[in-house]
């Protein structure tokens, strides 16, 4: 962003980026008391510099990044304070890591307990050439016989969680780093689409079903099992050419997906090749579940399904806002209180 563009606007928002084969997407949104968003300002660009979501020029997809921003920016007549994007790998990979904490003879287990369990699972999954770009828990056990999904209070000997991983290639992480910081947007968070496109179709009181999900992409098809509010399993893959080549691959993993974890409701399609027919019905008959093309619904205005991917991402950013906003709060608080020890202690000592 350029100083005479900063000095038009007096105010800072939230704005969401989504890099598609064809157009680069910006939406400026809060959201309303009822849930659902208010768009204040949009705007989009011709997709350059992007190959089948490998970045083949810097330069060109900078520029349709910060044209398309520059859109969404006047239209809102604000500047874009914290910006979030969509991520896709062609390579991604979901894992699953385990962590275990032995505690101290069988006290309660509290919040520190949780993260060093977390923080065993998270350093077993990592790997030198992969990058986390999401993490959650999936469940805990309390000695080894006593599964929880909230393990906080509970007593106990010792602590197990399962947790879910979402790894890119860190040359891919890195490349898309390069561009956010070309365009002026250093701080800008990687959000897998896949996350995106399950809170575009699933409203919060919907998110506990099992549900798959399948975003038909031009360039990528992400297949997601999504249960208990979570990304449980994701298959990311460059989108075939022929639909019953996908339906069979996708069949196949609702299968595993099934037979571990239980009975799946429905799949819901989107995305910019949902509405081809042959799709539907093909997943249809070689998955025997019922399936249905969705599109978001947190923005009335965008419902289509080619607008899933960026409108659900509004709703990721704003709960990762909320977390962060917490975080600095008890940083805040845990500092003060430090400070003002250390002033107790100076005046009196």
């Amino acid at each position: 962003m350029n100083f005479s563009l900063k000095k038009i606007y007096s105010k800072k928002t939230l704005g969401v980026l989504d890099f598609g084969s064809e157009s680069v997407r910006v939406l400026i949104g809060r959201r309303k008391p009822a849930g659902e968003f208010c768009v204040d300002g949009a705007g989009d660009s011709p997709a350059r510099g992007i190959v089948k979501g490998e970045i083949a020029h810097l330069g060109d997809a900078a520029e349709s990044v910060l044209e398309a921003v520059r859109k969404a920016e006047r239209a809102a007549g604000s500047e874009i304070g914290a910006l979030y994007f969509n991520f896709d790998d062609p390579e991604m990979e979901s894992i699953r890591s385990s962590g275990t904490l032995a505690l101290k003879g069988e006290g309660e287990i509290g919040p520190t307990d949780i993260a060093a369990a977390c923080e065993t699972a998270t350093r077993l999954a990592a790997h030198f050439e992969r990058h986390t770009v999401y993490a959650r828990e999936l469940g805990f056990v309390i000695d080894d016989k006593d599964p929880v999904a909230d393990p906080l209070g509970v007593y106990g000997r010792k602590l197990e969680v399962q947790m879910h991983f979402i790894r890119a290639r860190s040359v891919c992480v890195a490349a898309w780093s390069d561009l956010m910081r070309r365009a002026h947007f250093s701080d800008a968070v990687a959000v897998p689409s896949a996350w995106s496109v399950a809170y575009g179709i699933l409203p919060s009181a919907d998110r506990a079903r099992r549900t798959v999900l399948l975003d038909l992409g031009a360039d990528f098809l992400n297949g997601v099992f999504f249960a208990e509010n979570r990304l449980r399993e994701l298959v990311a893959v460059p989108t075939p050419r022929e639909a019953s080549e996908a339906a069979q691959a996708l069949a196949a993993k609702v299968a595993l997906w099934k037979s571990a974890s239980g009975d799946i409701d429905r799949i819901l399609v989107t995305g910019d090749l949902a509405s081809q027919k042959e799709w539907t019905d093909l997943l249809a008959a070689r998955t025997t579940l019922p399936v249905h093309v969705s599109g978001p619904w947190a923005v009335p205005k965008l419902g289509d399904p080619r607008f899933t991917s960026v409108v659900g991402l509004l709703e990721v950013a704003w709960e990762l806002q909320g977390k962060a906003a917490g975080r600095r709060r008890e940083e805040g608080l845990l500092k003060s209180a430090k400070s003002r020890v250390v002033s107790f202690i100076q005046e009196y000592f």
